[in-house]
């Protein structure tokens, strides 16, 4: 057994501030794969026990980081002394960062880049509050800075590569790894989860956490012009009060504008009812007005679902011929979109299939473990 454990390549994943929505589920999936491989001794830094608790293993180790610490006001001293001063306590072959932050360390280091922020040239057209803005251009400056710790970037879009390209200084290895289906993603079990259904209504899926670039409001301008044309559609979000104001201010929206047959909340759930959830609808839609590689894609390829996206740049890089496009921020657009696609049997079929063919193509979790090992 001593041999086994020196023969072990050792390393400290740093998933500090990964707390819930895509990173969470994209870091449980590499974790999962990870610990599955009796050839890696971990330790893994989490900001919560809940979602990591079942990733302990005889060859593997948790460290909750303390809730205070992680504190805007503290964020500091986790980055500056408790964060280093851990890993330096392990001594890990390699440091893999899944936070929004390369750690500040000296040890060989890959960080997994998720912000899309990082690789736009400028966000000056982006719908934020000022505090938002401020937040994201300090968040990217503070990347950039970091960059010189970091040994390998890993993207999920050739977009990403592009432009954090662009943005750097001096040349650093990036490599790009467009993430697989979720390993939280469990069969398809028909209606165990029901939603609030019309009869005969196409049912459009927007499973997405509120954020600002999210542009889950022009779901509600969309709402009012399928009302006022009678159509067949019902759109549903995932939204919930503890998202922040503005998303109780669209929760609020939906009943002063009188739309809540045509579009309805259905509150934030947990990913392991995903599957559910997807399985009752007839299509994924996805409003951004900024994205990297959003698990909706992969949501609606895994489960045949068409998929219906901003025409972003990022998000055609993404995508390819696997979705239909719209103007995000034009509700018009959005519903000739739809019509376009579910009147038309052809396209349907072409755009389902094609978002199966792409899901062949992204990266296997089992790369990840190449990866870690070869590096």
């Amino acid at each position: 057994m001593k041999n086994l454990i020196s023969e072990r390549k050792k390393v400290f994943i740093n998933a500090s501030t990964v707390l819930f929505s895509g990173g969470l589920i994209l870091s449980q999936s590499i974790i999962e794969t990870l610990v599955e491989d009796d050839s890696f001794e971990l330790f893994i830094t989490c900001p919560r026990w809940g979602p990591y608790h079942q990733f302990i293993r005889n060859h593997s180790k948790i460290r909750v980081v303390p809730p205070w610490i992680l504190n805007r006001l503290l964020r500091w001293m986790h980055d500056y002394f408790w964060l280093p001063l851990l890993i330096r306590r392990v001594r890990p072959d390699i440091v893999f960062t899944l936070g929004n932050l390369p750690a500040r360390t000296h040890f060989k280091q890959i960080f997994l880049h998720d912000n899309p922020y990082l690789a736009e040239k400028s966000i000056v057209l982006i719908p934020l509050s000022l505090t938002s803005r401020l937040i994201h251009i300090l968040r990217c400056k503070l990347t950039l800075s970091r960059m010189h710790f970091v040994d390998l970037v890993l993207v999920q879009t050739e977009y990403q590569k592009r432009g954090i390209e662009l943005k750097l200084k001096e040349y650093l290895p990036i490599k790009l790894l467009s993430p697989y289906v979720p390993y939280p993603y469990n069969p398809i079990q028909m209606n165990t989860l029901p939603i609030p259904s019309r009869e005969n209504k196409i049912k459009i899926l927007c499973l997405s956490r509120y954020y600002e670039h999210k542009n889950i409001e022009i779901l509600l301008d969309l709402a009012s012009l399928i009302k006022c044309e009678e159509l067949p559609y019902i759109i549903y979000i995932t939204i919930s009060a503890n998202h922040g104001k503005k998303a109780v201010q669209i929760i609020e929206s939906i009943k002063s504008k009188e739309i809540e047959d045509v579009i309805i909340n259905l509150g934030h759930f947990n990913h392991n009812k995903t599957s559910n959830i997807i399985s009752q609808v007839d299509a994924i839609i996805l409003p951004s007005l900024l994205e990297s590689f959003s698990l909706s894609c992969v949501e609606a390829w895994y489960y045949r679902k068409p998929l219906f996206i901003s025409n972003l740049a990022s998000m055609q890089s993404s995508c390819h011929n696997a979705a239909s496009y719209f103007n995000p921020s034009s509700a018009a657009d959005i519903l000739n979109c739809l019509e376009g696609v579910f009147s038309n049997p052809e396209k349907l079929s072409k755009i389902i299939y094609e978002g199966e063919k792409r899901l062949t193509e992204l990266t296997k979790w089992p790369e990840y473990i190449d990866l870690l090992k070869d590096y």
